[in-house]
């Protein structure tokens, strides 16, 4: 099966080992085969500080951007994308942190009225905390490996966002500059008909219309030059810019925006397959069946210490090995076990409902960018050109004076907004058309809160206090 490359080549620089993104290369360790991280971050394998990747960054702003490089600037410098990957950090620590019980030893000295001194001493570990600690460790790695994915999860609905914001923030320069032809036909028009009532040649209602549709267009245009700037500082929140770093120009027109998907036979199993958000749950799920189990061996060897006793009463000494255990009557580890049990089959109902919301969201998505294709080569090929051509012979026969200047404009105005209603559908296509590219290479853009998992159990979670042997 093929793979699209949501996400090009250029999308990735200095992230695999950068000390801010901890094990990066793990991260997208856990993408598709065939998806663009997991190729960028095995052959980027030198540590990158602070100051390459701000020169990193400096150098991609110099020149006009493109969406490969708005997203590698954001997976370099979005804070928010950096923090969640302390998640990961959290984890790790709890792992190094599973440790056994430390050994106990004690002493005591004592005199009797004729001076003697005799002493007990004994030393002793618990041996089921060190089989306690190692289970542990190894549960918690499923749930570092849940983190990892959630990490990857976060990089690509980062990535798709930005070239989201991209597309849409030259969509709406597009549309600035239609709107700007448009304004300039009706200031040209306000002229026309100015000199026309000044000469007498035309009605005052005439005139005050065409002044009235000429401050019409500014106001739009104003309104087009403001969601520029949405757009653009939307764009800006995404790559961490501010400053002098905001005054970068787009190298890309949006005619040149045009996004390419590979036909499946079975696009449902596909984006399945691919799925990060399945693939993490899984390894929830794996996570919280080894709590059962390490709930269940905690509470049938809750404690087995060994050691060693040595003692002098009237100067005969006594010296011998110490073995004690505690007998598991009385235990909270059977509630901790049922919690942990109801919240594997929870998260088994998570799942598959889960799966079921992918495989629609494939389905829709498929179908959306297949209509909004067809509507868009209608837009191309038919309407748009169609209105270009009325506008030719309007100005044919407003040349030989049989139509109105009001005509004439409307025809245009006709044009332009035919024009807008085209980018418009654009950029419906490309937005679909990456969420779907998205999604088979991992990534589903559903909102929905993501399951959580529950903590570890530890030893004083299921109250058992381990029994020293020579106490």
């Amino acid at each position: 099966m093929t793979k699209l490359n949501a996400l090009p080549i250029p999308i990735l620089f200095l992230l695999s080992c950068s000390s801010s993104q901890p094990h990066f290369s793990r991260i997208t360790s856990h993408l598709p085969d065939q998806n663009v991280f997991k190729n960028v971050a095995a052959a980027t394998l030198r540590d990158n500080d602070s100051k390459t990747t701000s020169r990193r960054i400096e150098e991609l702003l110099k020149k006009g951007l493109n969406p490969n490089d708005a997203v590698t600037i954001a997976l370099l410098n979005n804070r928010e994308l950096q923090a969640k990957f302390a998640r990961i950090g959290l984890t790790q620590a709890q792992i190094q942190g599973s440790l056994p019980e430390n050994p106990a030893a004690g002493t005591t000295l004592i005199v009797d009225g004729h001076d003697s001194l005799s002493y007990e001493a004994h030393f002793s570990h618990n041996l089921a905390s060190v089989l306690h600690a190692t289970r542990q460790r190894a549960t918690l790695r499923h749930q570092l490996a849940a983190e990892h994915k959630l990490a990857a999860t976060e990089v690509m609905r980062l990535a798709l966002n930005t070239r989201k914001a991209y597309h849409a923030f030259v969509a709406a320069l597009a549309k600035r500059e239609l709107q700007r032809e448009i304004m300039s036909s009706e200031a040209a028009a306000q002229e026309l008909t100015k000199r026309l009532d000044q000469a007498g040649n035309i009605t005052k209602l005439d005139f005050m219309l065409s002044k009235s549709q000429f401050e019409t267009a500014k106001l739009k245009f104003s309104e087009f030059e403001n969601a520029v700037v949405r757009r653009k500082e939307a764009l800006n929140r995404l790559m961490g810019l501010w400053g002098e770093q905001t005054n970068w120009q787009a190298s890309t027109n949006f005619d040149e925006l045009k996004i390419t998907i590979p036909k499946f036979g079975k696009l449902e199993s596909a984006v399945v397959d691919s799925s990060l958000e399945l693939s993490r749950i899984s390894d929830q799920i794996r996570f919280q069946s080894a709590q059962v189990g390490l709930a269940r061996q905690r509470a049938w060897l809750p404690n087995f210490s060994v050691g060693w006793k040595a003692s002098n009463d009237n100067d005969i000494a006594h010296n011998g090995p110490m073995l004690g255990f505690t007998l598991p009557l009385f235990s909270s580890a059977d509630i901790m076990t049922g919690m942990a049990q109801v919240r594997l089959q929870q998260l088994e109902n998570i799942y598959y409902s889960k799966a079921v919301e992918i495989r629609s969201f494939a389905r829709e998505k498929a179908f959306q960018v297949a209509t909004l294709r067809e509507q868009t080569e209608v837009y191309e090929a038919q309407i748009v050109p169609l209105s270009r051509s009325i506008v030719d012979f309007a100005q044919l026969e407003y040349n030989g004076m049989q139509i109105g200047l009001f005509k004439l404009v409307a025809y245009k105005k006709a044009q332009f907004e035919h024009a807008i209603q085209f980018i418009n559908r654009r950029l419906m296509l490309n937005n679909a058309s990456l969420e779907l590219a998205a999604a088979i290479n991992g990534y589903v853009d559903v909102s929905s809160p993501p399951p959580q998992t529950m903590p570890a159990m530890t030893q004083q979670q299921v109250n058992i206090q381990p029994l020293h042997a020579g106490h």
